[in-house]
């Protein structure tokens, strides 16, 4: 019987691992020597804080300096950005919020969810098309599919169609 190069490595590795298993049970000790650890932590010597060398140095409050940081305006506070900012961006901010949602509000009622296909190549049934995941439909591209649902992304808004159970009479 011949043995190739690697299984001679291989058995070179578990032979080592065995040896070294050995010599763990049988050779060293079983229990730590925590004696030898305890009197070496006991015997250092105790450190201040500061060194010896640096003098301790003591700040007294200036006459002439706030007292506090009340008195100094934070100029990151939302609070006295908003009245620049806020007319305009409210405004802005609506009207964008409202076209979204009217051009999510008809994109699901254009396109009914007929079926989904799960595996390793998804896709969604959609008002008689076959849609995969990041395909378009109306520049609407499928993002995921579900057990019963198909998520796209319109507007960055994420819309979900789901699938229409018929219910039991």
């Amino acid at each position: 019987m011949k043995i190739n190069r690697r299984e001679r490595i291989a058995l070179s590795v578990f032979l080592l691992a065995l040896l070294a298993l050995c010599v763990d049970q049988f050779l060293l000790s079983d229990q730590p020597q925590t004696a030898a650890a305890a009197s070496a932590v006991g015997s250092a010597p105790q450190r201040r804080s500061t060194p010896a060398v640096l003098p301790e140095i003591v700040v007294a409050p200036r006459a002439d300096a706030p007292s506090g940081l009340d008195s100094v305006p934070d100029v990151c506070d939302w609070r006295r950005i908003a009245p620049i900012v806020a007319p305009a961006a409210a405004a802005s901010v609506a009207a964008e919020a409202a076209a979204v949602v009217t051009a999510v509000a008809e994109f699901t009622g254009r396109h009914k969810l007929g079926g989904v296909v799960l595996g390793p190549r998804p896709a969604a049934i959609v008002s008689g098309r076959v849609i995969r995941v990041g395909q378009s439909l109306e520049g609407v591209p499928l993002i995921e599919v579900r057990r019963d649902s198909a998520v796209f992304l319109a507007d960055g808004q994420r819309v979900e169609l789901r699938l229409e159970r018929p219910q039991a009479p």
